[in-house]
Protein backbone atom coordinates (compact mmCIF):
# COMPACT_ATOMS: atom_id res chain seq x y z
CA UNK A 1 0.00 0.00 0.00
CA UNK A 2 3.00 2.37 1.22
CA UNK A 3 4.29 1.61 -2.21
CA UNK A 4 1.16 2.81 -4.31
CA UNK A 5 0.80 6.33 -2.83
CA UNK A 6 4.84 6.66 -3.65
CA UNK A 7 3.89 5.51 -7.30
CA UNK A 8 1.01 8.40 -7.20
CA UNK A 9 2.89 11.20 -5.61
CA UNK A 10 5.57 10.89 -8.01
CA UNK A 11 3.13 10.35 -10.77
CA UNK A 12 1.47 13.58 -10.07
CA UNK A 13 4.43 15.33 -9.32
CA UNK A 14 6.11 14.14 -12.69
CA UNK A 15 6.49 16.81 -15.56
CA UNK A 16 8.22 14.27 -17.47
CA UNK A 17 5.17 12.29 -17.59
CA UNK A 18 3.05 15.37 -18.24
CA UNK A 19 5.11 16.53 -21.42
CA UNK A 20 4.64 12.78 -22.49
CA UNK A 21 1.43 12.84 -22.11
CA UNK A 22 0.73 16.28 -24.04
CA UNK A 23 3.25 14.83 -26.90
CA UNK A 24 1.12 11.58 -27.21
CA UNK A 25 -1.81 13.67 -27.10
CA UNK A 26 -0.30 15.96 -29.82
CA UNK A 27 0.49 12.65 -31.98
CA UNK A 28 -2.83 11.88 -31.69
CA UNK A 29 -3.61 15.52 -32.80
CA UNK A 30 -1.30 15.50 -36.02
CA UNK A 31 -2.66 11.75 -37.36
CA UNK A 32 -6.20 12.88 -37.07
CA UNK A 33 -5.53 16.20 -38.98
CA UNK A 34 -3.91 13.98 -41.43
CA UNK A 35 -6.87 11.99 -41.78
CA UNK A 36 -8.96 14.36 -42.31
CA UNK A 37 -7.22 16.15 -44.57
CA UNK A 38 -6.97 12.67 -46.61
CA UNK A 39 -11.00 12.79 -46.31
CA UNK A 40 -11.57 16.95 -47.40
CA UNK A 41 -9.31 15.74 -50.30
CA UNK A 42 -11.05 12.45 -51.61
CA UNK A 43 -14.20 14.25 -51.00
CA UNK A 44 -13.80 17.50 -52.62
CA UNK A 45 -12.52 15.50 -55.90
CA UNK A 46 -15.73 13.40 -55.80
CA UNK A 47 -17.91 16.04 -55.41
CA UNK A 48 -16.65 18.51 -57.80
CA UNK A 49 -16.05 15.30 -60.49
CA UNK A 50 -19.77 14.42 -59.97
CA UNK A 51 -20.44 18.45 -59.82
CA UNK A 52 -18.85 18.34 -63.45
CA UNK A 53 -20.79 14.53 -64.78
CA UNK A 54 -23.83 16.19 -63.72
CA UNK A 55 -23.14 19.46 -66.08
CA UNK A 56 -22.44 17.11 -68.29
CA UNK A 57 -25.80 15.43 -68.48
CA UNK A 58 -28.52 17.11 -66.56
CA UNK A 59 -29.63 15.23 -63.33
CA UNK A 60 -33.18 15.21 -64.99
CA UNK A 61 -32.28 12.69 -66.82
CA UNK A 62 -31.36 10.20 -64.10
CA UNK A 63 -34.31 7.75 -62.70
CA UNK A 64 -36.08 8.63 -59.68
CA UNK A 65 -34.46 6.59 -57.15
CA UNK A 66 -31.23 6.99 -58.59
CA UNK A 67 -31.80 10.61 -58.88
CA UNK A 68 -32.72 10.23 -54.86
CA UNK A 69 -28.99 8.12 -54.12
CA UNK A 70 -27.18 10.95 -56.18
CA UNK A 71 -28.84 13.67 -54.12
CA UNK A 72 -28.14 11.77 -51.21
CA UNK A 73 -24.69 11.31 -52.32
CA UNK A 74 -24.46 14.77 -52.74
CA UNK A 75 -25.61 15.97 -48.67
CA UNK A 76 -23.60 12.93 -47.32
CA UNK A 77 -20.07 14.17 -49.16
CA UNK A 78 -20.60 17.89 -48.48
CA UNK A 79 -21.46 17.04 -44.51
CA UNK A 80 -18.70 14.98 -44.50
CA UNK A 81 -16.44 17.72 -46.28
CA UNK A 82 -18.06 20.26 -44.01
CA UNK A 83 -17.32 18.10 -40.55
CA UNK A 84 -13.20 17.46 -42.31
CA UNK A 85 -13.12 21.21 -41.56
CA UNK A 86 -14.37 21.39 -38.13
CA UNK A 87 -11.71 18.62 -37.79
CA UNK A 88 -8.95 20.68 -38.95
CA UNK A 89 -10.34 24.18 -37.66
CA UNK A 90 -7.86 25.50 -34.77
CA UNK A 91 -8.83 25.40 -30.71
CA UNK A 92 -7.01 28.40 -28.88
CA UNK A 93 -10.20 28.25 -26.41
CA UNK A 94 -7.21 27.13 -23.89
CA UNK A 95 -8.98 29.32 -21.03
CA UNK A 96 -12.33 28.67 -21.39
CA UNK A 97 -11.86 24.83 -21.50
CA UNK A 98 -9.39 24.94 -18.22
CA UNK A 99 -12.41 26.72 -16.39
CA UNK A 100 -15.07 24.36 -17.36
CA UNK A 101 -12.89 21.85 -16.04
CA UNK A 102 -12.66 24.15 -12.72
CA UNK A 103 -9.18 24.36 -12.63
CA UNK A 104 -7.75 28.34 -12.76
CA UNK A 105 -5.46 28.91 -15.60
CA UNK A 106 -2.35 30.98 -15.70
CA UNK A 107 -2.67 34.42 -16.89
CA UNK A 108 -0.13 34.00 -19.19
CA UNK A 109 1.49 30.45 -20.44
CA UNK A 110 4.87 30.07 -20.95
CA UNK A 111 4.75 27.63 -23.81
CA UNK A 112 1.63 29.50 -25.68
CA UNK A 113 3.00 31.53 -28.37
CA UNK A 114 -0.40 32.72 -29.39
CA UNK A 115 -0.54 34.21 -25.99
CA UNK A 116 2.67 35.34 -25.81
CA UNK A 117 3.37 37.06 -28.91
CA UNK A 118 1.33 40.32 -28.63
CA UNK A 119 4.00 40.64 -25.34
CA UNK A 120 6.59 43.18 -25.23
CA UNK A 121 10.18 42.08 -24.74
CA UNK A 122 10.37 42.74 -21.02
CA UNK A 123 7.28 40.63 -20.25
CA UNK A 124 7.70 38.24 -22.61
CA UNK A 125 11.03 37.30 -20.50
CA UNK A 126 9.22 37.12 -17.79
CA UNK A 127 6.47 34.85 -18.86
CA UNK A 128 8.33 32.55 -20.94
CA UNK A 129 11.98 32.98 -19.68
CA UNK A 130 12.21 33.29 -15.63
CA UNK A 131 9.60 30.14 -15.15
CA UNK A 132 9.73 28.77 -11.75
CA UNK A 133 9.48 24.89 -11.17
CA UNK A 134 5.76 25.42 -10.00
CA UNK A 135 4.55 27.61 -12.75
CA UNK A 136 6.56 25.00 -15.23
CA UNK A 137 4.55 22.09 -13.62
CA UNK A 138 1.31 23.62 -13.78
CA UNK A 139 1.78 25.24 -17.22
CA UNK A 140 2.89 21.14 -18.67
CA UNK A 141 -0.54 20.09 -16.65
CA UNK A 142 -2.59 22.50 -18.30
CA UNK A 143 -0.87 21.79 -21.57
CA UNK A 144 -1.86 18.38 -21.23
CA UNK A 145 -5.15 18.86 -20.51
CA UNK A 146 -5.96 20.95 -23.38
CA UNK A 147 -3.98 18.68 -25.80
CA UNK A 148 -6.24 15.52 -24.54
CA UNK A 149 -9.34 18.03 -24.86
CA UNK A 150 -8.57 18.77 -28.36
CA UNK A 151 -7.53 15.46 -29.44
CA UNK A 152 -10.71 14.14 -28.46
CA UNK A 153 -12.79 16.82 -29.75
CA UNK A 154 -10.84 16.01 -33.55
CA UNK A 155 -11.55 12.58 -33.11
CA UNK A 156 -15.20 13.16 -32.71
CA UNK A 157 -15.48 14.92 -35.77
CA UNK A 158 -13.06 12.88 -37.49
CA UNK A 159 -15.49 9.68 -36.71
CA UNK A 160 -18.54 11.76 -37.99
CA UNK A 161 -16.54 12.78 -41.22
CA UNK A 162 -15.78 8.99 -42.05
CA UNK A 163 -19.15 7.60 -41.24
CA UNK A 164 -20.87 10.73 -43.36
CA UNK A 165 -17.86 9.86 -46.05
CA UNK A 166 -18.55 5.95 -46.50
CA UNK A 167 -22.26 6.88 -46.54
CA UNK A 168 -22.06 9.05 -49.52
CA UNK A 169 -19.56 6.36 -51.06
CA UNK A 170 -22.52 4.11 -50.70
CA UNK A 171 -25.02 6.33 -51.37
CA UNK A 172 -23.39 6.84 -54.65
CA UNK A 173 -22.95 3.34 -55.64
CA UNK A 174 -26.42 2.27 -55.53
CA UNK A 175 -27.26 5.68 -57.49
CA UNK A 176 -24.91 3.99 -60.22
CA UNK A 177 -26.20 0.57 -59.73
CA UNK A 178 -30.01 1.94 -60.04
CA UNK A 179 -29.02 4.44 -63.07
CA UNK A 180 -27.30 1.07 -65.17
CA UNK A 181 -30.88 -1.45 -63.75
CA UNK A 182 -33.20 1.41 -65.33
CA UNK A 183 -31.55 2.63 -68.28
Amino acid sequence: MKRRATEKATFTNSTDKLVTLRQSAETWISATDGKAMALLGAGGAILAFAAFQTTQQTSSTLPFFSGIFFALFCCFGVMSCISSVCCLWPRIERKRVLREKSVQPLLKSPSVFWELADLDADNFEVHAAYVTDETYRRDQLEQAMFATWVAKQKLYYLKISILLFLGALLALFLSLLLSILYS
